[in-house]
């Protein structure tokens, strides 16, 4: 009570000192009544201990007795009277339930290491009875154990458990709540993808049963995985949402948490003002109803406001505020970050030793725990305090034990490179399709999973490229022998004296077919990048798709014409030039003009010419603009004797003089080299002052 309630009750009591003695007696005889209440019940129950009939109602008569105090000493006093009748059960079952109210009793007085021994014996025996409820709880509170005293991987492997048990077992919205708890647990472990998949489907559980306190809790998750991410208008967008449906129904306690976290966001996203704001509104909630744990928290972020400020002193008193209260409730996770953050003060105040002494702490307390993050963090200011001490040696053995589990870390994350999940919530619909990575291993079973799939997907993907460069050379051959079995086809006809129509015919099907056999292998190589989840690989696919069709094309182009043996210049290269702004200059204003003095050309020349072609505008469009505007030019001219010269130009910013110096080796460079060789001719790199291409050939045909 603060100073302000004290003087407003003495002016009370002395005008009105009747009305304040009848509240006081008031208040009394309820105290009393609910002390007597109690008493009563906690009577009824030691009598149906020590004198029912029944074992099973005598054992459960102790358990709640049990949990009637909280003198440590009385509990398990009433539980080994349990015990007692537990020994004299011929069915086990009864056995573990006692080994279950002992582990809860334990966890109450922070000795998690034997609550977890208990639970892990009474599992023995439930995990041979799959449909006792015991058995989820087990799951659950083992779960729980595992989080504050062994690892994260085996605190998610039991919280699976126990939700899959919830599934089969419980109602749809204790389902619900699990998978919320489970997801929790993955955002605490870093896998967000997870705790996302999660998250999902546990706010379609709560929107069915029109939860509304658990949808608020949800979106607050929700909400943390998005800041996670560094997704941050989705993450204000979600927490906003919670605190509007926190309100209507009045959850304080819950309003003070997202305050909190929004807190927490602005501070990512550079906004210190906004986040004090938010940090102080949670504490104006918190703090007078004496909740520590929580209000912990916003003490240690309104710190670490100031650390980033590098106000030292202000950081090292909200810290050490934060720290008093967490000692009380003694989680070790947020113990080692409380101690963190004030190694971290130290060491950017320059205070080396005390630095050092408290990241020491932190070892001291995650050691053991699977808290990879906060050793990661714990090791790179190590390090550096020792480099500030001028001991670089050992201050190089500690980075490079950091870097190793960073590492770790990234591959325990690999999912996030694999497939970027996209998501967005409305109470109304919130079904999104997220990655499915379900695996029933062990959490360091799976890492080893994901960076076996990993070297996997490489190395199909290298000999993907491989098979695709065999097919791309096996198909310029086969094309040259087509055009030469054209030919003779065509002496033959003569020589027989085919009809001109069939001829037609003919060669219309052939360069039909053939068009289509480099259709399908676009196809076929669409459909197998569509697994493929490396964004190199995928590029290089899409640049080989483009490849075979500009090859496509020109037989396109040949049975659609009258002539069947050259194409129009104009015309190809247009339709080429096209096809590639629509692939890779979506939203960009891109002009192409297009200056050809050769009217015609054979498909022997115009395959390599419009692969070069096409090589040379896909490097421009990719490459050459930085707005969202630019203009090429390809122009061809004829040199005579059958000599030709093609120039493909930009006013785009120009090649990198590693390029123009032949110092860069790239597919798309050395492939129009070679195919410039393949028409007996050169090519010439210059910027004028864009990129641009001169090649100088001889026709094939």
């Amino acid at each position: 009570m603060n100073y302000e309630s004290n003087i407003l009750i003495a002016s009370t009591a002395s005008r009105h000192p009747w009305l304040i003695l009848g509240l006081l007696l008031l208040c009394s005889s309820m105290y009393s009544g609910h002390i007597a209440n109690a008493q009563s019940n906690r009577d009824s129950l030691l009598e149906q201990a020590r004198s029912a009939d029944s074992d099973t109602t005598r054992i459960i008569s102790w358990f709640r007795l049990a949990r009637t105090t909280k003198d440590t000493t009385e509990s398990m006093a009433f539980l080994d009277s349990a015990g007692n009748i537990v020994q004299r059960v011929p069915d086990n079952y009864w056995q573990a339930a006692l080994m279950l109210e002992e582990a809860e009793v334990l966890n109450n007085n922070r000795l998690s290491d034997l609550a977890m021994k208990k639970v892990e014996d009474a599992l023995t025996i439930l995990e041979s009875k799959p449909n006792s409820r015991l058995l989820g709880r087990a799951y659950g509170l083992a779960g729980q154990l595992a989080w504050s005293e062994r690892s994260a991987g085996e605190s998610i492997n039991y919280k699976k458990k126990w939700v899959e048990f919830l599934k089969e077992n419980a109602s749809a919205d204790q389902y619900g709540k699990a998978l919320n708890n489970l997801g929790v647990t993955y955002k605490n472990a870093s896998l967000e993808v997870k705790a996302l998949e999660s998250l999902l489907k546990a706010l379609e559980i709560a929107e069915q049963y029109r939860d509304s306190s658990l949808i608020g809790s949800i979106l607050n998750n929700i909400g943390n995985v998005y800041k996670n991410r560094e997704e941050f208008d989705s993450a204000l967008d979600v927490h906003w949402k919670a605190i509007e449906i926190r309100k209507k129904i009045g959850e304080p306690q819950a309003i003070a948490d997202s305050y909190n976290n929004l807190g927490l966001v602005f501070r990512k996203m550079g906004q210190s003002d906004s986040a004090m704001m938010h940090f102080q509104s949670s504490i104006k909630i918190r703090k007078p109803t004496g909740e520590r744990r929580r209000l912990s928290y916003a003490y240690n972020n309104i710190g670490l406001l100031f650390l980033d400020k590098s106000e030292i002193d202000s950081a090292l008193y909200y810290f050490h505020v934060s720290l008093q209260l967490k000692e009380n409730h003694g989680d070790p996770r947020d113990l080692a970050l409380a101690y963190l953050n004030i190694g971290e003060a130290h060491l950017k105040g320059n205070q080396i030793n005390k630095a050092i002494e408290n990241f020491e702490k932190t070892g001291e307390i995650t050691t053991g725990k699977g808290y990879v993050d906060i050793e990661i963090g714990r090791l790179e200011g190590l390090s550096s305090a020792y480099a500030k001490r001028g001991k670089f040696e050992k201050a190089y053995d500690i980075i490079i034990l950091h870097n190793k589990m960073k590492d770790s870390l990234n591959l325990l994350n690999l999912t996030k490179n694999v497939r970027d999940v996209q998501t967005s919530f409305q109470l109304e619909k919130s079904q999104n399709e997220i990655t499915r990575l379900e695996q029933e291993q062990r959490l360091k079973e799976l890492e080893l999973q994901n960076a076996e799939l990993a070297r996997n997907t490489l190395l199909m993907a290298l000999l993907a490229i491989i098979i695709i460069a065999v097919m791309l050379l096996l198909r310029s051959r086969s094309i040259q022998q087509l055009n030469k079995n054209l030919q003779e086809a065509n002496a033959t006809l003569q020589a027989t004296r085919v009809s001109k129509e069939e001829k037609e015919t003919l060669l219309k099907e052939i360069h039909h077919r053939v068009k289509n056999n480099l259709q399908i292998i676009t196809s076929l190589l669409r459909l197998q990048s569509e697994n493929i989840k490396d964004p190199e690989v995928l590029a290089q696919f899409n640049e080989s798709q483009n490849r075979i069709r500009s090859m496509a094309l020109v037989h396109e182009e040949l049975y659609r014409s009258d002539d069947f043996t050259n194409i129009n210049m104009q015309a190809y290269f247009t339709k080429l030039c096209n096809d590639l702004i629509q692939n890779y200059a979506v939203g960009k204003d891109i002009k192409v003009e297009i200056r050809t003095e050769v009217d015609r050309m054979g498909v022997n020349t115009l395959i390599p010419l419009g692969l070069m072609v096409n090589e040379m505008i896909t490097n421009a469009l990719k490459h050459a603009f930085e707005g969202s505007s630019g203009n090429m030019a390809i122009a061809l001219r004829s040199l005579g004797e059958k000599q030709y010269e093609l120039i493909v130009s930009d006013d785009g910013k120009g090649f990198p003089p590693e390029l123009q110096h032949h110092e860069l080796h790239s597919l798309g460079v050395e492939l129009i080299h070679t195919l410039a060789e393949q028409l007996d001719g050169s090519v010439k790199m210059d910027n004028q002052p864009g990129a641009r291409y001169t090649i100088r050939f001889q026709c094939q045909d």
